[in-house]
């Protein structure tokens, strides 16, 4: 342990160089590697390596312990995102890492103008906030595994497989699907909810059968010129603590210093799972604030529940932009629109880079920047290049 930790600059150094020059095929053989010494029987690499972030100075087991610098532990967090299998202690007594990331989330104070209330460092450079990242992971995770409990096993953990998807251009369309009605198949909605939600990564996703692309040739040179590959079909994930819950853990208990974290919360969230229809609708060069290399893509598109369709927050149209940060990673804004106003706004980071399998984790708020919320995490991937039919409704899955 203590020689890993002597030499993680080193090791980290090599493993982001690894997955930077992977192939983009799936699987990789490189996150294969990766994988096979991060797996479950790793237990002394993933403590050493992937639990050295500030998060771990109270949460975790005792072999779980952050770094003394602070780019080591962003670092450490780095790859415990890409690795993308949050690491709880197996011992018996330690204190839960989710309960503590949950505090992270939700603790409104972290959601500043500085860090566009998004996973951004607090200081206006839009340079990553990977411990912000780790938090978000591990909470929306948590929440997934809570929820595939809950459907005894019909529905399956989403990121279960570690360094997947997280190759640039690591993205392959998946089939489109059509909804079918089966009577004599209870789980056929729950199928069906699992192909649309499934990384395009994921070889055991069920070949549903092809419709057709409703892309037309006016917007076949958008796609064309679009470096982000944002046309297409997308899902997504949200979870929030009811209202409630949020105003009494930020405002109601007694007040806590800036720099001192606040204190684990294990009340349960609510979660939901939503498909998207987005389409490239501009393209522009890049602000002086941007990345130079790549250029600035505007999108549009819908959102549809995945849960009951009478929700007010169900459905709605979205707008969004597509843009590089100076840094060089790929920044996501998008806006819920309800009724013809914006609503909720979200900002995101694409884990692995440009058109990488993963997708985005970030956060979403109010789109007024509201200090008393609501905010929390969110996260959403490409399913497929193609887009569902608009008079189709996707399979219901049950509120949790």
């Amino acid at each position: 342990m203590e020689s890993k930790k002597a030499n993680f600059p080193f090791i980290s150094s090599a493993i982001d160089d690894l997955i930077a020059v992977s192939s983009s095929a799936q699987p990789s053989l490189t996150c294969g590697f990766l994988s096979r010494h991060f797996d479950d029987f790793s237990t002394l690499n993933r403590d050493a390596i992937l639990c050295g972030s500030s998060l771990f100075g109270q949460a975790g087991s005792e072999d779980q312990q952050p770094f003394d610098d602070e780019c080591d532990r962003q670092m450490s967090a780095k790859l415990h995102v890409l690795n993308g299998v949050p690491m709880e202690p197996s011992k018996r007594g330690a204190n839960p890492v989710h309960s503590y990331a949950r505090s992270r989330v939700y603790d409104l104070r972290r959601y500043t103008d500085d860090t566009l209330w998004g996973p951004f460092m607090d200081d206006g450079s839009q340079r990553v906030d990977w411990e912000k990242l780790e938090s978000i992971l591990i909470v929306l995770s948590h929440n997934i595994n809570r929820f595939c409990e809950r459907t005894y096993g019909r529905f399956r953990p989403i990121w279960n497989v570690p360094f997947t998807g997280v190759s640039t251009n690591s993205f392959r369309s998946k089939p489109p699907f059509r909804f079918e009605d089966n009577d004599e198949d209870d789980d056929s909605g729950m199928s069906e909810a699992m192909h649309i939600i499934t990384p395009a990564t994921s070889t055991d996703a069920p070949n549903f059968q092809r419709v057709d692309s409703l892309l037309n040739n006016a917007g076949s040179f958008l796609e064309e010129q679009d470096p982000y590959g944002v046309t297409g079909t997308w899902a997504r994930i949200v979870c929030f603590l009811d209202y409630t819950d949020l105003y009494h853990f930020n405002f109601e208990n007694d007040p806590v210093p800036d720099d001192q974290p606040r204190e684990p919360i294990s009340t349960q969230e609510a979660i939901r799972f939503i498909t998207l229809n987005l389409r490239v609708r501009r393209i522009e060069p890049p602000g002086p604030g941007d990345g130079q290399e790549l250029p600035v893509v505007h999108f549009t598109g819908t959102s549809r529940s995945m849960h009951a369709s009478w929700d007010p927050n169900a459905n709605s149209k979205i707008r969004g932009t597509v843009r590089q940060t100076p840094e060089g990673h790929v920044r996501w804004t998008s806006f819920s629109i309800f009724h013809g106003e914006e609503r909720w706004r979200s900002e995101c980071v694409q884990v692995g880079g440009l058109r990488s399998a993963r997708g985005m984790l970030g956060t979403w708020f109010d789109k007024d920047y509201s200090p008393e919320g609501p905010a929390g995490p969110t996260a959403f991937w490409k399913i497929s290049d193609s887009l569902i039919k608009s008079d189709q409704n996707p399979p219901l899955l049950p509120l949790s």
